[in-house]
């Protein structure tokens, strides 16, 4: 039996080469669809990077574009509401307004308040909120039945002090005579309750007195100005004081006369009393007669004179009651001091001692 010899077969045999080829052009297409897979990817992740900083560059400009500017909050404590408004506007501020009342009709549409403060600083668009007078709270006329007729006098004019227009205001009042106190208010017009809306003049019918009271006579005599003071406090009578200089004999800053022979008068009936005077200082004291004309009342008011000495706090150096008109009180004060002449709760004059 014959053996049949196969011929050898080595790796350079024509399959192996086409096997070898078949390999490595399989590798080459594999590396270069994976490249081409990264590649997109590559570029997808790119072209995504650029969009999303486009839209965050885009988000962050108009946020800054838009943005509010911020402005200076005006002044407009003071103000009409409508010039208040204007004002605002200009700065692009929207107010929010609340009303409240004040203690003046003058107030009335003026800007009291505001919030911000004048002067800081906001965004634009802020509310700033306005605090607007409605006015005086006092819509109706006052009960003055009762009362004394200088007790509603300050009264009104505290409340309405400072104000160009009054929204209550007295007339000359009517005096008649009554059994009811000197000064009491017994009628007026227009009645309590009336509505206010605008400012009324109100007329008042005041008591007179019966004037039946009589009033011990005090003798001044050798009495000095605080000795003096102290019966002008306590005495219904009215002393109208002249001064001379002291004579021989005579006591300087003394009363030296008093032209009265009766006992009792009717009250503040007018007696006349005479000082004698230094003719210079006396212990850093000037004497004199403070003389003054005012406004005679029907009856009689509390009069004050007020010394303020040129180092030194005021003081009362008397208080006693007055019919007006006339008027003459004594002093002792230091050489420069001021004195005042208050009646019914009015300065009604000023002196300086010297």
């Amino acid at each position: 039996m014959e053996t049949e010899i196969l011929p050898e077969q080595n790796s350079d045999s024509p399959g192996t080469i086409v096997l070898g080829k078949k390999i490595q052009k399989y590798f080459k297409r594999f590396r270069f669809e994976q490249y081409q897979g990264g590649g997109k990817r590559f570029l997808l992740t790119l072209l995504g990077s650029v969009f999303l900083m486009a839209v965050v560059a885009v988000a962050v400009f108009f946020a800054f574009v838009s943005r509010p500017e911020q402005v200076l909050v005006p002044d407009v404590t003071g103000k009409v509401l409508t010039t208040a408004l204007l004002e605002m506007q200009v700065k692009e501020l929207y107010p929010k307004i609340q009303l409240r009342y004040s203690n003046s009709p003058d107030d009335k549409g003026l800007i009291l308040e505001q919030n911000p403060s004048p002067g800081s600083i906001v965004k634009a668009g802020r509310r700033i909120t306005l605090v607007v007078s409605q006015g005086i709270i006092i819509d109706t006329v006052g009960n003055f039945t009762g009362r004394q007729y200088a007790e509603v006098q300050m009264e009104l004019q505290t409340l309405f002090s400072g104000t160009i227009r009054p929204l209550i205001a007295l007339a000359e009042p009517v005096y008649t005579p009554d059994a009811a106190a000197p000064g009491i208010v017994l009628a007026q017009d227009p009645a309590a309750g009336t509505p206010i809306t605008e400012p009324v003049t109100v007329k008042l019918m005041v008591s007179r007195g019966l004037q039946t009271e009589q009033a011990a006579v005090p003798n001044l005599v050798g009495m000095t100005v605080s000795e003096v003071f102290a019966q002008m406090e306590r005495s219904k009578v009215i002393f109208d004081f002249s001064a001379q200089y002291a004579g021989e004999g005579e006591k300087t800053g003394t009363v030296i006369a008093q032209e009265s022979s009766q006992a009792n008068v009717p009250n503040y009936a007018r007696i006349q009393a005479r000082f004698a005077l230094p003719e210079k200082a006396v212990n850093g004291n000037i004497y004199g007669i403070f003389s003054a004309e005012i406004t005679a009342f029907p009856y009689a008011v509390p009069v004050q004179m007020a010394v303020r000495p040129p180092s030194g706090r005021v003081y009362t150096a008397v208080l006693f009651e007055h019919t007006g008109g006339h008027i003459t009180v004594p002093y002792a004060a230091p050489a420069g001091s001021e004195l005042t002449l208050v009646a019914g709760g009015r300065t009604v004059a000023t002196k300086i001692a010297n």
